[in-house]
């Protein structure tokens, strides 16, 4: 699954996951793997590998202005609620909260330093 990125898919189903790995018309067989593997159902499944990349595109400083609806949007969610309950839940944090907690942390000094370009203290 991090290979290629179905999970960007709004549209992504048991069932096209199970054709894309080749467990054509075994949704079941997947489903077992899935809960086996990871311990968690499929849509769980989903939706962690959907957070993973919109934490990830949330580092990334090409992103930063990037909007909330964007950001849900190219992580594969279609619903608002959704993607800002399991985003919560995945990391303790708003993904506005998560945002600026990241800015926050970009500009902040370096450890030892007194300012934001770096320079040591004496």
């Amino acid at each position: 699954m991090s290979t290629h990125s179905p999970y960007t898919d709004p549209g992504l189903s048991l069932d096209s996951l199970a054709g894309m790995t080749g467990i054509n018309r075994n949704r079941n067989r997947l489903s077992r793997v899935i809960n086996r593997s990871f311990g968690v159902n499929f849509n769980q499944f989903v939706n962690d590998h959907r957070i993973k990349y919109a934490v990830r595109l949330l580092s990334e400083p090409a992103s930063e202005n990037i909007s909330t609806e964007q950001l849900m949007e190219r992580a594969g969610f279609s619903n608002r609620n959704s993607f800002y309950t399991t985003f919560k839940q995945a990391t303790g944090l708003t993904p506005a909260q998560y945002r600026k907690a990241r800015t926050d942390l970009r500009h902040a000094p370096f450890a030892g330093t007194d300012d934001h370009e770096g320079r040591v203290s004496k």
